[in-house]
C-alpha cells in the first residue's frame, strides 16, 4: 500500500499577516515560528480567522466586545473571563462609563475637560491649602481696609481703620453749614423782623426811671461762657444770654 503525504500550507506568522489570504473552507494552515493552526471557512481573511485551539477553548458564547472602531482585533473573548488590574496603571486617556473606584491613591497631572469629580471632603491632599492661597491672592485690600492673611493658621483677617472725608467729599454738607449762624453773632434791630415796631409799641413808662440810659440799637444772643469772656460790654446792645 502506497503512502501518501499530506502537508498543510505552512509559513512564518509574519508572512501569513503580510499575505492575509483567505482560507478555503476546512482548509488548514500553520505558522512555522509559532507552531499555532488556522483553519479556513471561506469567509474571513488570516488576520480575522481565530487560531484552532482558540476556537476549541471557546466552549461557551463570548459577549460581545464592542465595535471594530474599539480596536483592531477581530477576536471575542470567553463571556466568564476576567483579568486583573496591574499595581500601577499609566494611561493617556481613560473613559469610564459607569463607576470607577480607586481603592489606592489616584494621580491626575491633566485637566479634567468633561463631566464632574466628586470627593468626599478631606480626600485630596493639599485641595484645602490650595483653595486657602487662591482665595489670599484673589483678595485685594482697598483704601482704609487691611488684609491679613495668616497661612500657618488658616486665617484671613479683614480690619477697616479709620478715615477722614473733606466736607467736598459729603452730599449737601456745605450748603447745610451755610445756612447755619456762628455760635456769637449780633443782629441789628432793623436785623430783627418786627423787632422795632415792637421796641416802639412799649410804653414808655416801662423804661423811663433809667439814669443815664442810652437807646438800645442791637440786641446779641450769645451763649453765657461768651458773654462773661467780652472784655467790654456796649452800652446800646442789649445782651441776650442762649
Amino acid at each position: 500500500m502506497a503512502l501518501v503525504r499530506i502537508q498543510e500550507r505552512r509559513d512564518t506568522a509574519a508572512n501569513w499577516t503580510a499575505a492575509n489570504p483567505v482560507l478555503a473552507a476546512g482548509e488548514p494552515a500553520l505558522e512555522l515560528d509559532t507552531g499555532k493552526q488556522k483553519i479556513g471557512d471561506g469567509v474571513r481573511n488570516w488576520a480575522t480567522l481565530p487560531y484552532a485551539h482558540e476556537s476549541i477553548l471557546a466552549s461557551s458564547t463570548p459577549v460581545a466586545v464592542g465595535s471594530a472602531s474599539a480596536g483592531t482585533s477581530a477576536l471575542a473573548s470567553r463571556a466568564d473571563h476576567a483579568h486583573a488590574l496591574p499595581s500601577s496603571l499609566s494611561a493617556t486617556t481613560i473613559a469610564v462609563s459607569g463607576n470607577a473606584t480607586v481603592g489606592g491613591n489616584l494621580s491626575v497631572t491633566g485637566t479634567l475637560t468633561t463631566g464632574s469629580l466628586s470627593v468626599p471632603a478631606g480626600s485630596v491632599t493639599g485641595l484645602s491649602e490650595a483653595v486657602d492661597d487662591r482665595v489670599a491672592a484673589l483678595l485685594v485690600a482697598g483704601t482704609g481696609i487691611t488684609l491679613t492673611y495668616n497661612d500657618a493658621a488658616n486665617t484671613l483677617a479683614v480690619a477697616v481703620g479709620t478715615h477722614v472725608h473733606t466736607i467736598l467729599n459729603v452730599t449737601g454738607l456745605q450748603a447745610a453749614l451755610d445756612l447755619k449762624s456762628d455760635t456769637g453773632h449780633t443782629h441789628l434791630i432793623a436785623d430783627v423782623a418786627e423787632l422795632a415796631a415792637a421796641l416802639t409799641a412799649r410804653p414808655v413808662s416801662s423804661i423811663t426811671g433809667i439814669t443815664g440810659g442810652t437807646a438800645i440799637t442791637n440786641i446779641v444772643a450769645l451763649s453765657q461762657t461768651n458773654y462773661d469772656a467780652l472784655s467790654t460790654k456796649s452800652s446800646t446792645t442789649l445782651y441776650v444770654i442762649s
